[in-house]
């Protein structure tokens, strides 16, 4: 053992100039002058000695000590005079104080204990401060039991001031580790903790290399490396000398030929044969499962060498019990190396036999195409594409359709059909569609009957089960193969022959049909959900859906729209007025829904919205036209027709209601001729009723009357109980208002008696999908058939059910009043303008009463708040005055004998009718924001704040700055929306809506300029966006604001963000 010390392995590596600080890691290495011993866990690559380089050279520059370990097979002295001699390269005192002690241990003229003790005294006399010794590659000596018995020692021979870090790529075992983890003085830190995550490789590249990458890029460099800090650092350094990220993941690039020489070098060169052999033949698995791995190799001790790997090798972990994978980088080189050692065909086949023998298909699949079966490959997808489907292996499906080329369902065509059946269950309706289309184009070529039967039936199936008249003509065609039909087929082709009725509308003769037709209960139960809900039978239509069970459970099975177990609960509970519950239930289901069940899930929520509030005319509009639009695009090849008339039903009914009524009659007739057109009976006797709302509210009320006569015979055909009494309900309205007495007492009877029959009073009683956008409408016709003793104790229920039972006269329609923002005031369609306001008093006593809607204002409080100026009596006065203009401004046509119906009286105290008189947006805004409070689920509490931010368009009140008793109110609504719209932001932002984000920034901004989050998140969002130039305006925007007028910083977050895209 010579004197020469090889410096070297005593210096640390050399700390970059510029280099990015991992905060998560650096978190952890300030710790380390809490415990004795660090032990830094990981494999080659993953930024052990750099990550801890820098921070010490950061922190501590001049108090530690490294010392690298380069020899396999050292002794244990060699050790102890390497781990002295750093102490010694960078302290010259504790160099010459271990001389004669060194010299002690090379002559073993004392124990290793011995001297352990004696080096401690030394260094507790000469470091005085915190001080780190390093010890890097400690793997390179784990097998030492020597060494590891006396580093023991000196370990729990430290002082508070010394601090032992271990740096290895193996797990470390000390013999008293267990207890040293117990007692506290002990950190490790894992592998895992190296693993980048996408903000970290965004930070790294952007402070690093100066790059700004956007989400898609950081993605890909993440999806491609694992976050593998190696192969992150090279590809950043390739992205920094101007070549394409395309480029670099390219077979062409070299980039991972560096990182397998690498791990070659690291790695293989270091393994017996017997270790080599096993991982270059293992390699050629996807993944490695013990009981595969000994049947390939014809051996039976798997288990026992996977577990020596890994605890070799950081690049092979342990996922199941016996099941492993490797690296992905390492698999690679792996495979690379046994290419060159052994054919891999060879190993393919014997390993696909070897899966295809156990059932594990993907695997299969895997090998096949390795060895590039293709006809294997269509032959097995031909065999298990059924059961597969069955089973939900929609992914292994996939797979395997994916796989084959075009020849491929060229000769096997039935594969188009379960490709159709697949797309089906993944919401891809137009492929659907194009898949059966194709599939029968080949079956007429090839003269196959068998499977063109098969096709039409799968065409007929798709166009009912989106209620469209195509489907008609694909069943004319199966018409002329009744003779090739089997069994099954023929219970297919009845079910297909009712439905072809109620696609029509001919609801009476395929009632006939099921009671004389014999077919099995799956289809029987379907045709009477169907029948059910064409009657309006709800709660008969969703019992019997329930029973169909798992013949809906793929949507190729589903049988029409309004039998699709994942709209009918929507449309029950919008039928029924229940807003609440539908809209929870579309929330949860837009979670998992794509493409067109997305698309139709989204227009019933807009159709929801509108029955809650009224206050988004413009929104509301723009979305059913957005709606329509996007319907008709996917109506090739779809054909959505039903769904097409439920949007125009529903456009047509809000012009009626909030809109334009000339947009309304227009949108109504093409849907009149386009119901015609496909002989679709109750489509039309929808839009008939919807273009008698547009009549009746344009007081064209003779057409209106007709309208809803002719609607109303549509649905006696049909039998529809539930649209017949909708129907009768409005014509009822309409006859009244036409002074009908006789025709209406009529009518009006026959109404009672069927919602009162059939449970149907949610017509009446609430805002619904079928019945009325407001009952208000509806509570003149109610007194008067009390007065008319139409059926009148049922009567009086209904009104008492709306707080309403002492009422004698109603005005007939509401009030919407939108006092967040403009103020705005209208009585039912009609807009209170400002010419109509004679005396300005009675529209701040308006506001007074709106700002308090909640209770009620004696009128001494009143005088005072707006006559102050008065003496009590004149005050008084002026109340009385005041009061009576208010009155006659919101039911102009009442008379002086006649109790108001929107202002209220007890004894001295005034306010609103609350109960279903007005639709107030700030009552709701309110209503609203505690909803999504009380929220359980996320997405629901934040889907309540999106509607309440929505309908805040401004302060309360804005026009009234100075008032006093309103400035409470504005600034708690102002707080209410900051509150919602600060989750909302990191809603959008999590979700990468980013457009949106900023969007909501700007107008946080507006209400409060001093809002740091909003700032934070619009510098984020536009990083994000790649505008990076726009996150620094935003970022200088804050700071200007701040200290200009707060003469504050912006938050130490906001800075740090603002370094890390800038530096």
């Amino acid at each position: 053992m010579g004197d020469i010390v090889v410096k070297s392995k005593f210096i640390p590596p050399r700390c970059q100039n510029r280099f990015w600080h991992n905060k998560f890691l650096w978190r952890k290495y300030k710790k380390i002058k809490e415990y004795p011993l660090m032990i830094l866990e990981g494999g080659p690559g993953y930024g052990k000695t750099t990550t801890l380089v820098n921070f010490l050279t950061t922190n501590s520059p001049d108090a530690h000590y490294w010392y690298s370990i380069e020899e396999k097979k050292i002794d244990t002295t060699t050790f102890w005079i390497n781990l002295v001699n750093a102490f010694g390269v960078g302290n010259k005192k504790i160099e010459n104080a271990t001389s004669s002690l060194l010299q002690e241990l090379k002559q073993k003229d004392l124990s290793i204990n011995t001297f352990i003790k004696k080096l401690i005294n030394i260094l507790i006399d000469n470091l005085t401060t915190d001080t780190y010794l390093i010890l890097d590659n400690f793997h390179l000596v784990l097998n030492n039991e020597s060494i590891l018995e006396s580093l023991s020692y000196f370990i729990e021979s430290l002082f508070s001031s010394l601090h032992l870090v271990i740096l290895s790529r193996q797990k470390v075992q000390f013999p008293k580790l267990s207890t040293w983890q117990v007692k506290g003085e002990v950190a490790i830190v894992k592998e895992r903790d190296f693993i980048l995550d996408q903000q970290q490789v965004e930070e790294l590249i952007s402070v690093q290399y100066d790059l700004q990458l956007n989400t898609s890029e950081i993605e890909k460099i993440i999806k491609t490396t694992d976050g593998w800090l190696l192969a992150i650092d090279l590809m950043a350094r390739k992205l920094k000398e101007g070549m394409k990220l395309e480029e670099i993941l390219s077979k062409e690039d070299n980039t991972f030929e560096m990182i397998f020489d690498y791990l070659k070098y690291e790695i293989l060169d270091d393994l017996n044969h017997r270790l080599k052999e096993f991982l270059l033949k293992t390699a050629i698995l996807k993944k490695l499962d013990v009981r595969i791995c000994d049947q390939l190799l014809d051996i039976d001790n798997s288990q026992m060498i996977l577990e020596k790997l890994v605890t070799k090798s950081s690049f092979i972990e342990r996922i199941d019990q016996g099941q492993y994978r490797y690296g992905k980088h390492f698999h690679e080189a792996l495979k690379t190396r046994t290419d060159k050692v052994y054919d891999q065909d060879e190993l393919h086949d014997k390993a696909k036999k070897i899966y295809l023998k156990n059932n594990y298909f993907d695997e299969v699949l895997y090998h096949s195409q390795e060895l590039e079966e293709n006809d294997e490959i269509a032959q097995l997808a031909v065999a298990h594409s059924k059961e597969w489907l069955k089973d939900n292996e929609f992914g292994l499906l996939r797979k395997y359709l994916t796989a084959l080329s075009e020849e491929a369902f060229h000769a096997y065509p039935l594969l188009l059909i379960y490709r159709g059946n697949l797309n089906c269950c993944l919401e891809e309706f137009e492929l659907m569609i194009e898949n059966y289309q194709q599939a029968k184009y080949i079956f007429q070529r090839q003269n196959n009957n068998e499977g063109i039967v098969i096709a039409l039936i799968r065409l007929t199936r798709s166009y009912f089960y989106i209620k469209s008249t195509k489907g008609l003509d694909y069943f004319q065609k199966l018409k002329g193969y009744k003779r090739e039909l089997s069994t099954d087929q023929k219970d297919m082709y009845t079910y297909l022959k009712i439905k072809s009725k109620l696609i029509q509308g001919e609801v009476k003769e395929a009632d006939n049909l099921v009671k004389d037709v014999q077919i099995s209960d799956k289809y029987y139960n379907s045709l009477k959900s169907s029948l059910a809900f064409r009657k309006g039978n709800l709660k008969e239509a969703l019992k019997l859906i329930r029973k169909v069970g798992d013949f809906n459970k793929y949507f190729w099975n589903s049988i029409s729209f309004h039998n699709n177990p994942l709209f009918y609960p929507i449309l029950y509970h919008l039928f029924r007025g229940e807003v609440d519950e539908a809209q929870t239930y579309i929330w949860e289901k837009l979670k998992s829904c794509n493409g067109i069940n997305k698309s139709l899930l989204e227009s019933y929520l807009v159709f929801s919205y509108r029955l809650s509030s009224a206050h988004l005319i413009e929104y509301y509009n723009k979305e059913y036209i957005h709606i329509l639009d996007a319907i008709n695009k996917l109506s090739s090849p779809l054909d959505l027709t039903w769904h097409k008339f439920e949007v125009l039903a529903q456009l047509v009914s809000f012009q009626a209601f909030y809109g334009n009524i000339e947009e309304g009659i227009k949108y109504g007739k093409k849907g009149l001729t386009y119901a015609d057109e496909q002989r679709d009976k109750f489509a039309k006797g929808i839009l008939l009723r919807g273009l008698g709302f547009n009549y009746y509210f344009n007081e064209e009320l003779m057409k209106a009357e007709n309208h809803f006569k002719k609607s109303r015979y549509i649905f006696i055909n049909i039998n529809n109980k539930l649209q017949l009494a909708s129907s009768l309900m409005w014509l009822a309205l309409t006859l009244f208002k036409l002074n009908k007495e006789v025709e209406f007492e009529i009518i009006m009877s026959k109404f009672l008696q069927i919602i009162q029959e059939n449970s149907y009073e949610y017509l009446i009683l609430k805002s619904s999908l079928i019945g009325t956008s407001d009952p208000n409408y509806f509570i003149p016709i109610l007194i008067e058939a009390r007065k008319l003793k139409v059926k009148s104790d049922y009567v009086n229920k209904l009104l008492n059910e709306l707080g309403l039972s002492k009422l004698n006269r109603h005005p007939g329609y509401p009030l919407r009043v939108q006092a967040l923002g403009d103020f705005k005031l209208f009585r039912g369609r009609e807009e209170v303008v400002e010419e109509d306001w004679k005396r300005k008093k009675a529209k701040e006593l308006f506001k007074l009463f709106l700002v308090n809607h909640k209770k009620l204002i004696s009128r001494g409080k009143i005088c005072n708040l707006l006559w102050a100026d008065k003496a009590i009596e004149a005050a008084k006065r002026s109340f009385n005055v005041t009061l009576n203009a208010l009155n006659k401004i919101l039911e102009p046509t009442r008379s002086a004998q006649e109790e108001p119906y929107f202002i209220i009286r007890q004894g001295s105290s005034y306010g609103l009718n609350i109960s279903i008189a007005y639709d107030y947006d700030v009552a709701l805004f309110e209503k609203l924001f505690n909803k999504g409070k009380k929220a359980d689920e996320y997405i629901i509490r934040i889907n309540y704040y999106r509607q309440a931010i929505n309908l805040y368009k401004g302060d309360l009140l804005p026009g009234d700055l100075y008032q006093d008793w309103i400035t409470k109110e504005r600034e708690r609504f102002m707080s209410l929306f900051l509150d919602m719209a600060d989750e909302l932001l990191i809603y959008y932002y999590q979700n990468r809506e980013y457009e949106k984000c900023i969007k909501l920034t700007d107008r946080m901004l507006e209400i409060n300029k001093h809002f740091e989050q909003a700032y934070f998140y619009k510098m984020k969002s536009y990083n994000q966006m790649g505008q990076r130039s726009f996150a620094i305006k935003a970022y200088q925007s804050c700071k200007k604001v701040l200290n200009e007028e707060l003469k504050i910083n912006p938050n130490s977050r906001i800075e740090e963000y603002y370094r890390s895209i800038t530096l």
